[in-house]
This record gives structure tokens, sequence and C-alpha cells, in this order.
């Protein structure tokens, strides 16, 4: 005759911090049958209110992007302007460039803070959402 020893443990509670956990994640918890369905929910919504945050950081990045090439490009053209005679039609295209340009950089900045406020409220959303959580 032979004994065999079964160890059992019981999960009283598990704590997760939704705003740094990876979203991959929290989409798996919320997709986890063995997690009650009221729970599952609250991480639904929270993965809602974080993915359309993480949506708007991504937009305010792109604008990011779009100002450093457009920067980028406008020392370009400020170095050709310095070789070109300013009575040439060249200069005067280059000139019309960069007017075009400020231009866009103007709106793109507007763009990028608005996006940034978005983002904020997005984000406050979110945790005050979590901070009134309380799912037993």
């Amino acid at each position: 005759m032979s004994t065999l020893l079964v160890k059992e443990e019981l999960t009283t509670s598990e704590t997760i911090s939704m705003l740094t956990t990876d979203m991959a994640q929290l989409l798996s918890f919320s997709k986890t049958a063995q997690i009650p369905s009221r729970i599952r929910d609250a991480i639904a919504k929270a993965v809602q209110l974080k993915q359309a945050m993480e949506e708007i950081e991504r937009q305010r990045a792109a604008r990011d992007r779009e100002l450093a090439e457009i920067t980028a490009e406008q020392t370009r053209i400020r170095e050709n302007m310095k070789t070109v005679a300013p009575s040439t039609q060249y200069y005067e295209r280059l000139l019309t460039k960069l007017n075009e340009q400020e231009s866009s950089i103007e709106r793109l900045q507007k763009e990028r803070d608005a996006l940034a406020s978005r983002r904020d409220a997005a984000r406050k959303e979110l945790e005050e959402y979590l901070g009134g959580l309380t799912l037993e």
C-alpha cells in the first residue's frame, strides 16, 4: 500500500493593477471563465477605457513624428535657401514651401495639444472608474 499526499490551494483573493498591467493580460482576464462574470465585465470596461486612452496617445505620437519630419525638412530648406539667390524662382518656391510648413506646424501643434487634453481626460475617466470599483 502506498500513500499519495495531495496539497490543495485556494486563492481567496487576487489583486491586479489595471493601469500598469499589459493590455494582453487584461484581455485574457476579461475572457477567463474562472473569473465571475461581474468581474470580467468590470475588467472588460477597464480594457475599453484603457484602449481608448492608448489610441489617443498613438494619435498624439503620430503628430509628434510629423512635427519632427517637418522640422528636419525645414532645416534642409533653410540650408538650400542660403545657397540660392533671393531673386530666383527656386528661392521663391523654397520660401513658399517653408511658409506652408509653418502653417502645418501650427495645425499639428494644436492637434497634438488637443489630443493630449483628450488623453488626459480619458486617463482621468479610467482612474475614476477604477478608483470607484470594488468587486468582491
